[in-house]
C-alpha cells in the first residue's frame, strides 16, 4: 500500500499496478501466467508512455474524489465484469495515471482451478475490451496479428527460398526471425526480473506462436455467445 500510495502526487488520480497468478507447477499455470504477463506489459507499458488504456482491478488505485465525480461504475455496471477496466479507460490520461512496479506492490491470486473458469474471465475481457474508447480498443489487437503476419511471412519466406533454392531469401528471412526472437528474449528477461516472474525461456518460442491463436480464439468465441450472457442478471 506504501508503494501505490508514494505516487499519488497533486496531478496523480491513478495509480496501476501489477498483479498475476501464483507461481506453480504445471503447463496449465505457465500459459496463464505468460498471458497475464504479456497483457500486463501492454498496458503498463502504454501507461508509461502516456498513453493508459486499461488496467488490472486486483491492483490499482485511484482517488475517491474521482471515483465520485464519475459517480462510481454506474455506467457499465450490467457487465458481469470489466468495470475496473472501463472506469481505467474513460478516466485516464497520460497527466493524471502513474505505474507502480516494485516488487513490493505486486499482487497474487490463486490461479484458477479449471481452464473452463479461466476461458469465462478472457470471455468477459474480451467482451469488455469492445467498450474501450478511441482507438486503444484496437491497440491489443494490433500487436497480435502483426505478430501473426510476421510469423506467417517468416515461414512463407523460409519454405519459399528452400524450395527455389534462393538462398539469399531464406538466410534473411531466418536472421530476421532470430533477431526479433533475441529481442524478444532480452525484454522479456527484463520485464520478468523487475516483476519477480518466472524468465519463459524454454516455453516463449512456443508461446510466441500459441498465444495469439488464443486471443483470436476467445474474441471470435465472443462474438458467437450472446451478448446477455455476458451481463448480470
Amino acid at each position: 500500500l506504501r508503494k501505490m500510495a508514494r505516487n499519488f502526487t497533486p496531478d496523480t488520480d491513478i495509480v496501476l499496478g501489477y498483479s498475476n497468478y501464483e507461481r506453480a507447477k504445471g503447463w496449465f499455470n505457465r500459459k496463464i501466467t505468460f498471458d497475464t504477463l504479456l497483457n500486463s506489459m501492454r498496458y503498463l507499458g502504454s501507461a508509461i508512455n502516456g498513453h493508459p488504456y486499461t488496467g488490472c482491478g486486483r491492483n490499482m488505485a485511484y482517488r475517491k474524489s474521482l471515483y465520485y465525480q464519475q459517480k462510481g461504475f454506474t455506467s457499465h455496471l450490467n457487465l458481469q465484469r470489466g468495470e475496473d477496466d472501463l472506469f481505467v479507460n474513460q478516466t485516464a490520461n497520460g497527466k493524471n495515471t502513474q505505474v507502480e512496479a516494485s516488487p513490493e506492490s505486486i499482487v497474487r491470486i490463486t490461479a484458477p482451478n479449471y481452464k473452463k473458469d479461466w476461458d469465462e474471465e478472457k470471455l468477459s475481457h474480451a467482451m469488455t475490451s469492445r467498450l474501450y474508447k478511441g482507438s486503444s480498443r484496437h491497440f491489443m489487437d494490433f500487436e497480435t496479428y502483426s505478430r501473426l503476419l510476421f510469423l506467417f511471412l517468416t515461414i512463407v519466406c523460409i519454405v519459399y527460398g528452400a524450395l527455389t533454392q534462393n538462398w539469399l531469401t531464406m538466410s534473411f528471412a531466418a536472421l530476421l526471425w532470430l533477431f526479433r526472437f533475441l529481442i524478444q528474449i532480452m525484454v522479456f528477461r527484463k520485464t520478468s526480473i523487475a516483476l519477480v516472474e518466472r524468465k519463459f525461456y524454454s516455453t516463449l518460442l512456443l508461446f510466441d506462436w500459441i498465444q495469439p491463436l488464443w486471443d483470436f480464439r476467445f474474441k471470435l468465441s465472443q462474438r458467437i455467445r450472446r451478448k446477455d450472457e455476458f451481463m448480470r442478471r
